[in-house]
């Protein structure tokens, strides 16, 4: 129940917000918006989108076989759309989607071992945000060299997400060249002793998941540079997209304010919103604003880079089904094999 509010919630603000900004721009601007992504662009849009899911399962799937085990392409496409949609529809954006991998994950490829499950994902996650780390970082260095400044409490609070993100980061990497484990230091920082972590199941499988997480992490393994470059690839797509959709809304190239646009849309698309709702239109908004295109503009532009999100989910139902009828079958199966040894 607590979920389901929390997730009315977030709906009702990121609501709100859509409907405060469109009535500030005009709601003409949804009809650009529907006029611009059914023409050629969005005919590209859609391509690129699924270009990039294929991209995404190709690299987690190239993690997975670095581990020494494997998982069939059907099964991790399906798992990886469902994951997709529920963290982009869902006000767990971050985090959310990453659980019903790893979950789904354990059930459907039953023979990789939980550790290593967990350990793929939470390492293709970590390759994202380090690699749209450098991407943010570009976007701002060409922010701050066209003359521009953070000096708005919005432009502020966005470099301050930029900050948790290079925070969280450093201290992966910094613990990962000590040879230290961060989820020590984090439940040591909350207050959680060493001896108790050990003590618990859940600990230990947290602790075997990081130590594969830090061997996948090598300079040295052709496969951990495979997957950097297929992470390249995947935001290189969403990019492409970013800059095609800037193109046509500004009339002229512009390859380094398609930058700044793609790192304040991506701060925005961190937001803990179902779709984004409001928190896209806004970074948009600022991004384009900040670069003398116009507010409005900014708003068009968001609303279409999220219907080819929403393009992706909507494609993504199947998968979703999919997986949620096989789960449902494996626990009225598992109830049933309990039961049945009872008589």
């Amino acid at each position: 129940m607590k979920r389901f509010l929390k997730f009315i919630l977030s709906l009702a603000i990121g609501l709100i917000v859509f409907l405060v900004i469109l009535y500030k721009t005009g709601f003409d601007d949804l009809q650009r918006a529907w006029g611009l992504f059914f023409n050629w662009q969005g005919l590209m849009l859609a391509v690129l989108v699924f270009l990039s899911a294929f991209v995404g399962i190709w690299k987690w799937k190239a993690i997975i076989k670095a581990t020494g085990y494997d998982c069939s392409w059907s099964d991790l496409t399906h798992l990886w759309l469902s994951s997709f949609a529920v963290g982009y529809l869902t006000p767990l954006t971050v985090v959310g989607g990453e659980m019903l991998r790893i979950y789904a994950a354990n059930k459907k490829c039953p023979h990789l071992p939980l550790e290593k499950n967990i350990a793929s994902v939470f390492a293709d996650r970590i390759l994202n945000a380090t690699v749209l780390f450098f991407l943010l970082f570009i976007g701002f260095v060409v922010f701050a060299w066209r003359g521009y400044g953070f000096a708005s409490l919005l432009n502020i609070s966005f470099l301050a997400v930029f900050g948790l993100i290079l925070f969280a980061l450093f201290l992966f990497y910094f613990k990962k060249l000590k040879k230290e484990s961060v989820v020590e230091w984090v439940l040591r920082f909350f207050g959680v002793k060493k001896d108790r972590l050990l003590g618990a199941k859940n600990g230990q499988i947290a602790l075997g998941a990081e130590a594969e997480i830090f061997s996948f992490f090598s300079g040295r393994s052709m496969v951990f540079w495979r997957t950097v470059g297929l992470t390249v690839l995947y935001y290189a797509i969403w990019w492409l997209m970013a800059f095609i959709l800037f193109v046509a809304l500004i009339g002229r190239f512009d390859f380094l304010g398609s930058f700044v646009v793609f790192a304040f849309v991506n701060l925005a698309g961190l937001t803990p919103l179902p779709a984004n709702l409001g928190a896209l239109e806004l970074g948009g908004g600022l991004a384009f604003s900040n670069l003398g295109f116009g507010f409005a503009n900014g708003v068009v532009f968001a609303i279409v880079f999220r219907a080819a999100y929403l393009l992706l989910c909507l494609a993504s139902v199947y998968s979703f089904v999919k997986i949620s009828v096989k789960l449902a079958d494996l626990k009225i199966g598992g109830i049933f094999s309990k039961n049945s040894k009872k008589f």
